[in-house]
């Protein structure tokens, strides 16, 4: 198991790597328009108008399955999972890890 100390190195490491690649890994604001729980709430609304909504939270678990990426957002006591698509995500979604704060635009599929 690795020491804190080598756990902070690695880190900090990805810190750096997310800055060369033009991100600010702690940005002063966002834009965030819809909360977890609202985006939950009016799933269905939303969808049905394929509305664009930008939604963060912190990254809870994250798992690749072939081309396809699951991550659990958390947002207060809100979790919801999301799919995404790794051709679709750039070099830079490689260097995210657990626990981390992600905003996400997306577009919500109609049903």
């Amino acid at each position: 198991m690795a020491s804190l100390e080598e756990l902070r190195k690695e880190r900090i490491k990805k810190l750096e790597l997310l800055r060369q690649a033009g991100y600010n890994p702690y940005p002063a604001q966002t834009e965030i328009n819809t909360s977890l729980e609202k985006a939950f709430v009016n799933f269905d609304n939303l969808a049905a108008k394929e509305k664009e909504i930008t939604i963060g939270g912190r990254i809870m678990a994250l798992r690749r399955q072939g081309g396809l990426v699951f991550i659990d957002l958390v947002e207060g006591v809100h979790r919801l999972q999301g799919l995404l698509k790794e051709d679709e995500l750039g070099p830079q979604f490689n260097l995210l890890w657990r626990p981390l704060i992600l905003v996400i635009l997306c577009k919500l599929p109609a049903n």
